[in-house]
């Protein structure tokens, strides 16, 4: 049959490879015959090895979902160092937690392999991985990845080295969210505007809840050889707070926001036009940031004369996934018969539409971490507008770096020297 003929073919191929290359094979790994662990069930971890011998490292990265790199900056730093563990000649592989809908995963997937990042198909596989793919060290992004895999990094790797990549510290941003939450409570509306129905909000300031997922936060650091936070500001505050509970505090490094360097647009000052904020919908302080914007800072520069004779003042906004209701009735925002807003939502390459604009804003008013919209902005050459919130743990300075303001009037103010100088 045809089969048993391929069968026929497959061992005479076999004897010859090992002949023609014995001398060779005897350096790699200790020859079958001779190795214990070349028999079930231990056979798929010796070949592994074999595989992987010319490697530095052997990593494993688990993570919610795969890096989505034209979706939000944490996926651009996470596929960044990536490929700087790839270029340090390591063997990655990487499983999520979860999958992305829309076809996203399998796409993402596509990305990666051509890489040459070893994609595990689903994360229940990492139990019978135990004994195929050994770990040099394994690396745990987020808060709630530590939460899904604690059980199976416990019970099937005790022993592997495993490093803790914060992405950003949650109980900061969560301790931002609540008091602002309280600050605004008069403010009814606004609140359901970002974060929804009153149960939601009741969810998220939480102090039982907000407590839980603190605790669960030190217990993935402290259950870490190494954590890594995005700036020294993280670092210090998450130092304090550890040590407040009475933890022991692992090596904490600092690896911020990685970008590959780019070319900067080149359009000519006076051929662009409008101001952009770029961010993730599923991001609350990126709601509140556009609402803000465009209900407090928008009308006071509007009212000033050049900006509305200036049809091409116009403010856009663009991210990723769902947009909120809230956010999508400020689109075709019209004062004076001039379309002020304009909502994107999500652009696939942002190079297009920074190559347009005059200034990129970050009014942010809460949240966490080092802000990939500021990085990918200065990236591409085009000023940042901003809050102190915006720039915090990047040590940037205000008329040096970017401009500031932290109330609506400095923003405007902010917003007007850099536009048209």
């Amino acid at each position: 049959t045809y089969q048993a003929s391929m069968d026929a073919l497959l061992e005479r191929n076999k004897q010859q490879f090992a002949s023609k290359w014995q001398n060779k094979l005897l350096g790699h790994m200790p020859p079958c015959n001779k190795a214990s662990a070349c028999f079930p069930p231990n056979k798929g971890m010796y070949t592994h090895i074999a595989a992987t011998r010319m490697y530095t490292y052997r990593v494993l990265w688990i993570d919610m979902v795969l890096p989505e790199p034209d979706r939000d900056s944490g996926s651009v730093r996470t596929l960044t160092m990536l490929k700087l563990l790839l270029g340090m000649r390591c063997h990655v592989s990487i499983v999520s937690v979860q999958k992305s809908g829309m076809g996203r995963h399998e796409r993402y997937t596509r990305m990666l392999q051509f890489l040459g990042v070893h994609v595990i198909p689903e994360f229940k596989m990492l139990k019978s991985f135990t004994v195929r793919e050994p770990y040099d060290f394994i690396v745990v992004a987020r808060r709630d990845t530590f939460a899904a895999a604690r059980e199976i990094l416990h019970k099937h790797y005790p022993n592997t080295l495993t490093v803790q990549d914060t992405v950003d510290l949650h109980f900061m941003r969560e301790i931002a969210r609540r008091k602002f939450i309280s600050d605004h409570s008069n403010e009814p509306s606004l609140l359901e505007d970002i974060f929804g129905d009153e149960k939601v909000r009741s969810r998220l300031s939480n102090e039982s809840e907000h407590t839980r997922l603190r605790e669960l936060e030190l217990d993935s650091i402290e259950a870490s050889s190494v954590a890594i936070v995005v700036s020294e500001t993280e670092r210090v505050a998450l130092r304090s707070e550890a040590r407040s509970d009475g933890r022991d505090v692992p090596e904490i490094v600092v690896v911020a926001n990685a970008h590959e360097p780019q070319p900067r647009t080149t359009t000519p000052y006076k051929e662009r036009n409008g101001l952009v904020f770029v961010g993730n919908f599923n991001h609350l302080p990126n709601r509140d940031a556009v609402i803000y914007f465009a209900k407090q800072v928008l009308p006071r520069l509007l009212r000033v004369a050049r900006v509305r004779n200036d049809p091409g003042f116009v403010f856009h906004v663009a991210g990723a996934n769902k947009i909120p209701p809230s956010i999508l009735a400020l689109n075709n925002t019209v004062h004076d018969g001039i379309v002020r807003v304009i909502v994107h939502g999500f652009v696939p390459s942002l190079r297009p539409l920074y190559s347009q604009m005059r200034i990129s804003v970050a009014p942010l008013r809460w949240g966490a971490g080092v802000k990939g919209k500021v990085n990918t902005a200065h990236q591409l050459g085009v000023p940042v507008v901003c809050t102190s919130i915006a720039v915090d743990g990047m040590h940037a300075t205000h008329g040096e770096h970017v401009l500031l303001g932290d109330t609506p009037e400095d923003l405007a103010a902010s917003v007007l020297d850099a536009y048209y100088n």
